[in-house]
């Protein structure tokens, strides 16, 4: 019987340094998400002033087109929705504008055929 104990008292302390372990290993990863999460936070007033920089861009390609499908400012936000998915602002406001341009692309024609 003081062998059941002691094992018990043994494997008891082995699963709380494990459980310490776990609990600090969670902590330590749940950091982490909370500081992609912010690094990857595009400011509302950058997405307006991208939405209306991006417009009469659209609008511009629209009149060269047939004007079927979504509006031009629809299209834009779109575009920018699917940059936000895929890229962090810090990253994304890292690139110069030319890197930009093509990342949006297929976000472009994604959405414009949309519509």
């Amino acid at each position: 019987m003081a062998l059941v104990l002691v094992a018990s008292a043994c494997g008891g302390g082995s699963d709380s340094a494990e459980l310490e372990a776990l609990r600090e290993e969670v902590a330590t990863l749940k950091a982490q998400v909370a500081a992609a999460a912010q690094d990857s936070d595009w400011p509302d007033e950058y997405q307006a002033f991208w939405v209306d920089i991006c417009q009469p861009i659209v609008e511009s390609l629209a009149d060269a087109s047939d004007g079927d499908g979504l509006s031009a400012r629809d299209v834009c936000q779109c575009t920018l929705d699917g940059l936000m998915k895929a890229f962090s602002f810090k990253d994304y406001e890292s690139w110069p504008q030319d890197i930009k341009d093509r990342a949006a692309a297929p976000y472009v024609t994604m959405c414009w055929g949309a519509g």
